[in-house]
């Protein structure tokens, strides 16, 4: 193998090694999994009211400690 295919050869791996790191990085990921995870607890339960409609939803109330902050909130 000449000089031109040990570049080639080295160019690829280096690229493939960035494509990986990209992945794998923040920049990569879906916004839920760069979301950072706390502990919570269910305050309200709320269901829909008997004989509404089925697009309804469940409203749940969650409340948690902000982790920059210290403060609990909804």
């Amino acid at each position: 193998m000449d000089l031109h295919g040990y570049l080639v050869l080295w160019c690829g791996v280096f690229g493939i090694v960035a494509l990986v790191g990209y992945a794998r990085s923040p920049a990569g990921m879906p916004r839920a999994q760069r979301a950072v995870r706390v502990m919570g607890r269910i305050e309200e339960v709320r269901e829909p009211r008997h004989g509404s409609s089925q697009k309804d939803w469940i409203l749940v109330v969650v409340f948690f400690r902000d982790v920059s902050t210290g403060r609990s909130s909804p």
